[in-house]
């Protein structure tokens, strides 16, 4: 569509590929989350975002862009998207899928932290636990 230089056509196609954006990006985080344990989580999917970020994404306008000039033909930057998808469908596959089923809660790290810190006092992590805790009103 591209080279149709037509710009309502350009928006009817951008229009088109963003509906397979939320089918996709919903179960991102829930991957995400199921590939790193709770005690490294946040810094496991942030490191690995913005890593893929700047790899994927801060060189492919410049490869486009390379591929246009050197070809002339705008086909081959779609070319280049699919063969990205392909590798991207294939690291997919590789993800372990042993986390699948298990719970992905807190409670693994806040064990770990009393086992390592016994004597001290640790809030509960736990709803039922908090309610044992909860501070008694006077009548």
């Amino acid at each position: 569509m591209l080279d149709t230089a037509s710009l309502p056509l350009f928006a009817a196609a951008i229009f088109i590929l963003t509906i397979g954006l939320g089918p996709s990006y919903g179960p991102q985080s829930a991957m995400y989350a199921e590939m790193f344990p709770a005690r490294v989580r946040y810094s496991g999917i942030s490191i690995g975002y913005a890593l893929g970020s700047i790899i994927g994404g801060a060189f492919a306008p410049m490869i486009a862009q390379l591929l246009l000039n050197e070809t002339g033909q705008s086909w081959t930057i779609g070319l280049y998207i699919a063969l990205l998808s392909a590798v991207s469908f294939t690291a997919v596959c590789f993800v372990r899928k042993s986390d699948q089923g298990r719970d992905l809660h807190i409670e693994e790290v806040h064990e770990e932290f009393i086992a390592k810190h016994p004597g001290e006092e640790v809030p509960p992590v736990l709803p039922e636990d908090m309610e044992a805790h909860k501070p008694q009103h006077r009548a």
